[in-house]
């Protein structure tokens, strides 16, 4: 985390950076806007939030130039110092499940096709507007596949596996033989983030895979969870080869584009506090030590017993489950790492009216009003038939939240 000062100094260049574009673009159709930001901010009056104006300008193709420019000059900075200058809360939404119904689509065809994926995340982007935008199609199946996996692709549900591949030493030993994969439709992923960071210079966000989960979804959870007390050499084993395929993936992400990296290790939720800091924990970090990229990690679940070694990972940010208390978790939580969550998916945001999605997320927003580092958040991600008019009531709440 920097100092206040070096948050103001960066700040002080993005705001110097509009004016400067503004000057050389007078005639510009969208220069009128942002001299009239510029000249609320001299004249000290309270203008649109940072995060805001930057989240517009990252939409608009035509101030590419000026986009780009402000994602360099906020490159080197923690999500926690985004939090200090966004001027409100920011917002980080799981939208890669959902985007298929806005946009009129199947999550299959998202799933199997990059260019629809592409259409649909880019068309969610415009229409919800959010700071973060989800860049990405939720799909582990693609993974599972290329590593001899069995699956099964829904056309309106995430895809699943039906047999996995790594039973034995004789499989693992195949798979560590073979190195590897890069099927396809797992570069696919790479697609999709490229051809969303060619549309906006919002904060691009791309999933990446947590090395126990990863290992969960080859050799199946509940053998894998028997295997961590009966055969622990062997998942250690699985778990170092998915972390090694883990880091060129997030390497990959940030190639194509990624300005912020989810890494999703639900599975490692079932484990004790000391089965976590053995087969989960130190394997993030390594991932997180060889990417150059900010990175959140998530966990589904019950986390509070591992907040500590979450933390310790290196990620820049931890995003919590609807059933963890976050208040109480709060003061565990270095103040440079972020706390991203929990409003509830599937409660009154899935089922309620707008009134009631305002409300809680509300909710939500008070309980964490005194923890600086904290960033709004669903507790996982907003399911596919969430009404678009309780997804733009809770965005407009953390908006106006003050």
């Amino acid at each position: 985390m920097s100092t206040p000062e070096h948050r103001a100094d960066r700040l002080d260049e993005a705001v110097k950076l509009i004016g400067d574009w503004t000057e050389k673009n007078r005639t510009h159709p969208k220069s009128a806007e942002l001299r009239e930001w510029l000249k609320q901010k001299e004249n000290g009056i309270e203008p649109q939030p940072f995060m805001e104006l930057f989240t517009w300008i990252g939409l608009q193709q035509e101030l590419r130039p000026l986009g780009l420019a402000l994602l360099d000059c906020l490159r080197e900075m923690r999500l926690v110092d985004l939090i200090q200058i966004a001027g409100r809360r920011m917002i980080f939404l799981l939208v890669g499940i959902v985007m298929a119904k806005l946009n009129r689509t199947s999550l299959r065809g998202n799933i199997l096709d990059p260019e629809i994926a592409v259409q649909s995340l880019a068309h969610t982007a415009k229409t919800l507007k959010t700071e973060v935008t989800f860049s990405c199609v939720p799909d582990i199946s693609a993974f599972a596949e290329s590593y001899g996996c069995d699956i099964k692709i829904p056309e309106n549900s995430i895809a699943m596996v039906t047999r996995h591949s790594v039973r034995t030493r004789d499989d693992l030993k195949r798979l560590e033989d073979a190195g590897p994969q890069w099927h396809d439709r797992l570069l696919n992923n790479f697609k999709v983030l490229g051809g969303m960071a060619e549309r906006f210079t919002t904060f691009k966000l791309a999933l990446g895979g947590g090395p126990f989960s990863m290992a969960a979804v080859l050799a199946g959870v509940e053998d894998l969870a028997r295997k961590t007390i009966r055969d622990p050499e062997f998942v250690e084993r699985l778990i170092d080869f998915c972390t090694e395929i883990s880091i060129l993936a997030c390497r990959g992400l940030v190639a194509a584009g990624a300005d912020i990296i989810y890494l999703g290790d639900p599975t490692s939720g079932l484990l004790s506090r000391k089965q976590y800091e053995r087969f989960a924990a130190p394997y993030i970090k390594r991932v997180v030590d060889a990417v150059d990229c900010r990175f959140v990690l998530h966990i589904c679940g019950k986390s509070s017993h591992i907040i500590t070694p979450m933390c310790a990972t290196g990620v820049q940010g931890i995003s919590l489950d609807n059933v963890v208390d976050m208040p109480s978790i709060a003061p565990l939580v270095p103040p440079d790492v972020a706390i991203l969550g929990n409003l509830d998916p599937v409660g009154p945001l899935l089922t309620g009216s707008p009134a009631e999605a305002a409300r809680v997320t509300r909710d939500v927003l008070e309980s964490m009003r005194h923890v600086p580092n904290y960033m709004f958040s669903a507790g996982c991600e907003v399911a596919l038939e969430t009404p678009l008019e309780n997804i733009q009531a809770m965005i407009e709440t953390v908006k106006s939240f003050r």
